[in-house]
């Protein structure tokens, strides 16, 4: 028996030790798992979960106060009572705790939602619930990415002018300021297979900067290919058919095997042109119409200036000419957020004019000379010593309320208020100190005024007309101008004279003599044809050049024609022209002799060959002078004459376009017959429209 009893504790020992030894080596052999899942009964837990599916959508989870043990009971429940797992409780301590780490995680999740909706892009997903939809343009959803930004500006500028001569309704005059400025560009997803794009500026240059096309590509084995309606181009292998980059219209592709099928209506919106280089000279043709003449970048500084100018440049190659400007200062209505060289400006159309009739009003005793300066008229001498005037605010009322000599003054018409005008730096504008006009590099909008101030010499005694900024008037006080152009176009002004409309542009850079022709044409009416003269006894043996005064001289500088247009450049220096020309090589402008080549002049001519009055009436194109550009631009029946020519410029490894805004792609380069490839062969600079050769191009 107590062998029995011995043996049964040691037993029940032995088998004691071997289940703790079983879990214990169970224990250790238990494998870690590389996404541990924590308990998440612990709500103050500090360490995150590494792999959690989050608890399910019916689970309702409650926070109950027992007040028997002072403590706050979080209770998950499924359904009605049905426990998802034990409840916990917490202490006042742990609870506070509890509520203050999660106020803290919602705070930063409000941040980021804040900042992710205001980096988000506006989109609009619209689903269309339709198998048909889905398998035309691959999916059923529509996405439109809308940007840009829309500026819209009102205003009201209300007068009162207590004077007993006007009416009543002239007395109170409001006027409205509406202006807006839409920079707008949509993209758009139908489908997979159809991308919409259309881009709108306000501010654009040229027609083809505003995109609008929509365009459905299709699946590698669908028979329509591509669909696009809006820009769309044509690039076709063969130069038999010239492909076009500048296309409005509608263009699609289909596909029949091997075979394709493209099928275009479209409108060019561009022009082609070509350009020849030979060895190391560019040479390129242009043509153009006698109504082209640049606007709006050409103005006389003087009406005694545009009057004299066909007696000056009668002598070329020496101009007649004994004024010559020293100082000028050019103002122009500020477009830009520029704040240097502005002032406010109060610009008067008659200041400096001393003959009455080049005035557009009454600006009071003339002087007896018929230089311009500003003691000319009785103008310069009352504007100046106006305290109203000078402080710019009430100028408008000051001058409409001014009845008596100088005066009355209507704005736009008699002055111009501008306020921060900028003034030009020397390499925007250049200006002829014998012949008195300036040229700006960039064309002026309709609603832009320019206004300037210079100094000339006259035999030996200097003149001025308008006040420079450094003549001692205060940062605060208006400047005194002659207005040059107002915010008005009105052919019926004195000042519309000034504007030149005898300038013309041939799209050249350093244009080189050698190398250099223009005709001057004439598109017969009977026949359709162009031709070099005129159809009339008297003038059918001389050259259309010869009869418009631009073949004076023969190629030695002699005063003798020859039936070649006379070739005499600037001479430039700085934004200063010294002596008279026909062409400005540098940017190869041609300039005629004469006011009104196609007008005046040419009746003269025909007057004096005996040419009937009524052939005289039907050719002298005077509407291009006395007209504004749009209306000459609507008689076709005198619009006949065009400029023919080519011209040669030198080249380096860049080859200029001689034109601007050029769209992607629209530059086709060949060599020897050999279209060359873009990116390979060479290189496109769209922004100032050069050609880079990557590899030297074999000479032609």
């Amino acid at each position: 028996m107590q062998h029995n009893n011995w043996l049964k504790p040691t037993a029940l020992g032995i088998l004691l030790f071997l289940v703790f030894f079983t879990i214990g080596k169970t224990a250790a052999q238990t494998p870690t798992l590389p996404f541990p899942i924590i308990n998440p009964l612990n709500p103050l837990q500090n360490f995150p979960q590494s792999f959690d599916l989050g608890d399910p959508t019916n689970l309702n989870q409650t926070i109950v106060y027992d007040p028997e043990t002072g403590t706050f009971v979080f209770r998950d429940i499924i359904g009605k009572d049905t426990y998802f797992r034990a409840p916990q409780a917490m202490t006042l301590e742990e609870y506070l705790q509890y509520e203050e780490k999660k106020s803290f995680s919602l705070d930063w999740k409000e941040i980021v939602a804040e900042e992710s909706a205001e980096n988000r892009t506006f989109e609009l997903p619209i689903k269309i619930g339709s198998k048909a939809f889905e398998s035309f343009f691959g999916s059923d959803q529509i996405t439109i990415t809308p940007g840009g930004n829309l500026e819209i500006s009102l205003g009201a500028n209300h007068s009162r002018v207590d004077n007993p001569i006007l009416p009543m309704r002239q007395r109170n005059i409001t006027r409205f300021d509406f202006n807006q400025n839409i920079n707008m560009d949509i993209t758009g997803q139908i489908g997979t297979n159809m991308k919409v794009n259309m881009k709108y500026n306000t501010r654009a240059n040229f027609d083809f900067e505003n995109i609008s096309k929509l365009e459905r590509t299709g699946k590698e084995d669908d028979i329509l290919q591509k669909i696009a309606l809006g820009q769309v181009s044509l690039e076709l292998p063969t130069t038999l058919i010239p492909s076009s980059q500048t296309l409005f219209g509608f263009k699609t592709q289909l596909k029949f095997g091997r075979s394709t099928v493209d099928f275009i209506v479209a409108q060019s919106k561009g022009k082609r042109t070509e350009i020849n280089v030979t060895g190391k000279a560019q040479v390129q043709k242009f043509e153009i119409t006698a109504d082209n003449y640049e606007a709006n970048r050409h103005y006389f500084l003087n009406l005694y200036h545009q009057q004299h100018y066909d007696t000056a440049m009668s002598t070329l190659p020496v101009v007649n000419s004994t004024t010559y400007i020293t100082r000028i200062e050019v103002w122009v209505t500020n477009r830009s957020s520029i704040t240097e060289n502005t002032r406010n400006i109060v610009a008067f159309s008659d200041l400096g004019e001393a003959k009455p009739s080049n005035c557009q009003g009454n600006p009071g005793a003339y002087a007896t000379q018929e230089l311009p300066d500003n003691q000319a008229n009785g103008l310069y001498d009352w504007a100046s010593v106006q305290p109203l005037v000078r402080g710019f605010s009430n100028a408008v009322l000051a001058l409409s309320a001014q009845v008596n000599s100088p005066g009355p003054f209507i704005q736009a018409v008699d002055y111009e208020k501008v306020e921060n005008a900028r003034k030009l730096n020397e390499n925007e504008f250049t200006y002829n100190a014998l012949l008195g006009y300036v040229s700006l590099n960039t064309a002026l909008n309709n609603d832009e005024v320019l206004a300037v101030a210079y100094e000339y010499t006259y035999r030996g005694q200097t003149y001025q007309v308008g006040e420079f900024s450094t003549d001692g008037t205060s940062g605060q006080e208006a400047l005194i101008l002659k207005l040059i152009k107002p915010t008005i176009t009105n052919p019926k002004n004195k000042i519309w004279d000034l504007m030149m409309k005898n300038v013309y542009s041939i799209g050249a850079y350093q244009v080189d003599q050698l190398g250099f022709k223009i005709d001057v044409y004439y598109n017969n009416r009977e026949t359709s044809v162009l031709q070099p003269f005129l159809p009339f006894d008297g003038i059918d043996k001389k050259q259309i050049v010869t009869l418009l005064d631009m073949d004076k001289i023969n190629q030695n500088n002699q005063p003798f024609s020859d039936g070649v247009f006379d070739f005499a450049p600037f001479n430039v220096v700085g934004n200063k022209i010294d002596n008279g020309g026909t062409i400005n090589r540098k940017n190869g402008r041609i300039f005629f002799t004469t006011v009104e080549p196609f007008g005046k002049t040419l009746a003269e001519k025909l007057t004096a060959a005996n040419v009937p009055a009524l052939y005289v009436n039907q050719l002298a194109y005077t509407e291009l002078y006395d007209s504004t550009k749009t209306a000459a631009q609507q008689i076709p029946s005198k619009n006949r004459f065009v400029f023919k020519g080519e011209f040669q410029s030198s080249i380096s490894s860049e080859i200029p376009l001689n034109v601007m805004n050029i769209p992607q792609g629209a530059v086709v380069v060949t060599a020897g017959g050999m279209r060359l490839v873009e990116g390979v062969d060479y290189t496109v600079d769209y922004a100032f429209s050069r050609v880079k050769r990557s590899v030297p191009i074999p000479h032609q």
